[in-house]
């Protein structure tokens, strides 16, 4: 997703993603697209849908739950993938919560609900001194399956936790953890599966 403006996504990280993909998949296609090209049934069923960093608030695509309900569709029942990244794994939470300084918490449902709990963020007040700027910052991971650790960078990043009903299946997998947080802080990258997807 490119967004329609500036404000929308992280125009830098578009491009730095866009270069991590060309060197990591040399014959993969990559298609930019906007939320008035949004029209993920019609992508191939090998897509991977990648959301980036921004404001995900103001997505368009986002906020119409006609569109948000067709990438529901194309990731479960045509296998299509969604990596979220920043306000991309805000909004595939089945709540984001998000709090700027003493402000009250933004609240936000959209509908995609691929994480079935909460996206709380952000993880490091302090990146927030003012309400015009982000200061990035590196924080520690570490991945659950080789346990190695290493860093992300993060402005504005969240952390995940879970759905505590009872009746809901386990659906997801933590892959890493921050490894300098609180336990209920610690769930940095999780995957789902939704459907065939």
């Amino acid at each position: 997703y490119a967004g329609e403006g500036q404000e929308e996504v992280c125009t830098t990280n578009v491009e730095k993603l866009k270069s991590i993909l060309k060197k990591a998949y040399p014959n993969g296609l990559i298609c930019e697209f906007s939320s008035s090209e949004f029209n993920p049934i019609n992508w191939p069923r090998n897509s991977i849908v990648i959301l980036p960093e921004g404001k995900c608030s103001t997505w368009k695509w986002l906020n119409n739950p006609h569109q948000t309900a067709e990438l529901r569709y194309a990731v479960e029942k045509l296998g299509i993938s969604v990596l979220g990244i920043g306000a991309g794994a805000y909004a595939c939470c089945k709540e984001s919560n998000f709090t700027i300084k003493d402000d009250p918490v933004l609240k936000h449902s959209r509908g995609l609900d691929f994480f079935q709990g909460k996206g709380i963020g952000p993880l490091i007040s302090a990146q927030y001194p003012n309400p015009s700027g982000i200061n990035p910052e590196p924080i520690q991971l570490k991945w659950q399956s080789s346990q190695q650790k290493g860093y992300a960078v993060l402005a504005g990043g969240g952390y995940f936790v879970a759905d505590s009903s009872e009746s809901q299946p386990l659906h997801y997998e933590v892959l890493a953890t921050y490894s300098d947080q609180p336990q209920d802080k610690s769930i940095a990258v999780v995957k789902c599966q939704a459907g065939k997807g």
